[in-house]
């Protein structure tokens, strides 16, 4: 059986592949404090009972979204043509720069 430590351990482990980084010692102790706080607090949330009684929260104010309405500049599209012009190709795909350092 696994112990809380081993699977904290885990947990860190797996967060640090998927956000491509390394924590350092330090780093690892403050977000295993971190996660278990929200662990915590889920598990007080676990402990609300007859939870169908209360009614979904709402937002205040009523504030619609605060981004702009999408707008097409047909001026700016591209036909396939000219975007392989200056695009590097491989296989038949555009081929992008390395965003990641190993």
């Amino acid at each position: 059986m696994m112990n809380s430590i081993d699977s904290e351990e885990k947990l860190i482990d797996y967060l640090e592949r998927l956000v491509l980084i390394k924590f350092t010692l330090d780093e690892r102790k403050k977000l295993s404090k971190e996660i278990m706080k929200i662990l915590e607090f889920f598990h007080s949330i676990d402990e609300v009972k007859e939870l169908d009684k209360y009614e979904p929260l709402f937002h205040v104010h009523d504030i619609e979204g605060l981004v702009r309405e999408d707008e097409i500049d047909s001026s700016r599209i591209l036909k396939p043509d000219e975007v392989s012009e200056n695009a590097v190709t491989e296989q038949g795909y555009i081929k992008a720069p390395r965003t990641l350092v190993e």
